[in-house]
């Protein structure tokens, strides 16, 4: 009797059941403020904290040469295009006792449909590449392409047209000119569209938005000098 009792409350050789789990307990706490003043376990807590996705994905994107290379191309069109508008005298032709613009063939400054309709040629040609390479090009393609952009062009007129017509502008041009000038939306989509099947869609998309900038900036310029 006296030794079982002995031997519950340690008091025998062993170190008793007691003994043993204050002492299990005691390490396992003083393990715990170890590990809680460990410096790498406080790092890794930090880090855990500080690890922002939106930071990251911005310093890879900043980082890629080849959005380098895009974003310090576009800023060599935009200055050029800049240039190029500020300095050149884009004023039209009338003729003389008529008080109408004169023709595209006697001024050079008249728009025509060549530039807007050979890269809108392009363009459907370099789509119609695009699924051409991953297997799924088809003849209709074509004619969904240049319906797609004939609308496109079509609502984009419209839309100059209500926006003039609101704020009772002054601007009347023909509806050929207007085709001329949205058309040329066309030629900067080119170079995107032949990085993106080159390079990818992540490209495709930073070269679109550098590349629209200047064309949006040259079509609105023109429209209003009239």
């Amino acid at each position: 009797m006296s030794n079982s009792i002995m031997g519950i409350y340690g008091n025998g050789d062993g170190s008793g059941n007691i003994n043993n789990n204050v002492n299990n307990n005691e390490n396992e706490f003083q393990n715990i403020g170890q590990t809680n003043q460990n410096p790498n376990f406080m790092n890794e807590n930090n880090n855990q904290q500080d690890f922002n996705p939106i930071s990251q994905f911005t310093s890879q994107f900043t980082n890629n040469p080849l959005t380098n290379i895009g974003l310090k191309y576009g800023e060599n069109v935009w200055e050029t295009g800049k240039h190029i508008m500020d300095s050149h005298n884009w004023k039209r032709s009338v003729a003389s006792g008529m008080g109408e613009k004169v023709s595209p063939r006697n001024d050079i400054n008249a728009p025509d449909l060549y530039i807007p309709l050979m890269s809108f040629i392009t363009y459907v040609l370099l789509i119609s590449l695009f699924y051409g390479i991953n297997s799924t090009f088809s003849p209709e393609l074509f004619g969904k392409l240049s319906l797609s952009g004939l609308i496109t062009t079509a609502i984009e007129i419209l839309i100059y047209k209500f926006l003039f017509y609101l704020m009772s502008s002054n601007i009347k041009l023909p509806w050929l000119d207007f085709l001329a000038y949205t058309g040329y939306k066309f030629t900067g989509i080119l170079l995107p569209s032949i990085i993106g099947i080159l390079l990818g869609n992540k490209i495709y998309l930073v070269v679109l938005i550098v590349t629209s900038i200047p064309v949006g900036y040259f079509l609105v310029s023109l429209l209003f000098i009239f």
